[in-house]
């Protein structure tokens, strides 16, 4: 685990003390999401992040989820026993809500849902694909709408017709609760999922994510490389960004990786690119949405991350009441492609946690 800074250290002893929070206690396993119910701890918003002003204090609360009947308690293990009996290795395409939906759907077991970020596809997400799928774990992995072989939609993509897509996939294969692991923009929109269907997210990994709503000069230079995108392709973008995207040293020591990364911008469509762009320009304040978290949730963030420093993973941390947090050493802005194993071990541990702390749930229910 990676020590808070003194910043961070000073937020928490100004909160009030939440066990399920205790970065000791999650790493032994934590409490049960039953004997630990959501609760406000410091306020997150724009300024906290910058540091202008000081984070305030949260009232306690319970979370709603608890007072769900036993029946949807335990719809995430009856997903994953029904899951079980059958090995799925489907690359596919799914029509829903007016569009095609390309995605690939491998093992069985307890499904996971894994959300791409911009500008790349479902491939990014092969290392875990591989360490999870057969092995427990059902993958699930869309091309969001614009990217990879999915409809290209003109104009502008809000975070909640991504999540909503999503949301419609999940009907499509029959699957009523999932994990979800989203990476960057698709932190944001696994977050958006949360928002709208908070009974479908069994747990959250937020990977390299960014809570927050686009500043004005921010959306000023979203709307500017959306015009870029549009005329001039992806190619100059993608160069500009490979370093970046990974740091520099690893586009130097990984070169099959950073082929690979730069592959996936190449060929990202430019309209679809640009109009998610301008739909995270508009994009929804998820800040207060997170001390609502029940879920149990993972916060992972490279080391020498520059768009989402560690720091940020860091504030999540005290506002989402049951996370844990995890720093990749070595790693910019794409910790699962530039330290894969670090990151599936970290990833599958997790969620093996969450699943059987699920379960435990569901029997003291019953």
């Amino acid at each position: 685990m990676f020590d808070r800074s003194a910043r961070t250290l000073a937020l928490l002893q100004a909160s009030p003390p939440v066990s399920a929070r205790s970065r000791s206690d999650t790493r032994a396993g934590g409490g049960s999401r039953q004997a630990a119910p959501c609760s406000g701890a410091a306020g997150y918003g724009a300024r906290a992040v910058g540091g202008e002003e000081p984070p305030t204090a949260r009232p306690f609360f319970f979370c709603p989820l608890l007072t769900l009947p036993l029946s949807r308690i335990a719809s995430f293990v009856v997903t994953y026993q029904t899951t079980k009996t059958a090995k799925y290795t489907n690359t596919d395409s799914a029509s829903v809500r007016g569009i095609n939906v390309d995605y690939t759907d491998h093992g069985a077991g307890c499904p996971v849902l894994f959300i791409h970020g911009h500008p790349f596809d479902q491939t990014m997400w092969r290392p875990q694909v591989k360490a999870l799928a057969g092995r427990g774990y059902r993958t699930i992995v869309p091309d969001l709408r614009g990217y990879g072989r999915s409809t290209v939609v003109p104009g502008v993509t809000p975070m909640d017709a991504f999540a909503r897509d999503l949301a419609a996939l999940l009907d499509h294969l029959g699957l009523d609760v999932v994990n979800v692991v989203g990476l960057s923009m698709g932190g944001q929109v696994a977050l958006e999922m949360y928002r709208l269907f908070p009974d479908r997210v069994d747990s959250l990994t937020l990977v390299a994510t960014n809570p927050m709503p686009e500043t004005a000069q921010g959306r000023l230079a979203r709307e500017r490389l959306a015009a870029r995108l549009r005329e001039q392709g992806m190619r100059g973008y993608a160069d500009d960004m490979l370093v970046g995207m990974m740091t520099a040293e690893n586009v130097r020591a990984l070169p099959s990786v950073a082929d690979h990364v730069r592959t996936m911008m190449y060929a990202a469509p430019p309209e679809g690119a640009a109009a998610a762009q301008l739909g995270r320009a508009r994009r929804p304040d998820h800040t207060l949405l997170l001390k609502r978290i029940c879920a149990p949730t993972l916060l992972l963030v490279g080391q020498h991350d520059r768009f989402t420093p560690p720091e940020g993973a860091e504030l999540m941390h005290v506002q989402v009441p049951d996370s844990i947090v995890e720093i990749i050493e070595g790693a910019g802005h794409l910790p699962n492609l530039e330290r894969p194993e670090r990151f599936n071990e970290v990833l599958r541990r997790f969620l093996d946690q969450a699943r059987d702390r699920t379960r435990a749930l569901s029997n003291t229910r019953s």
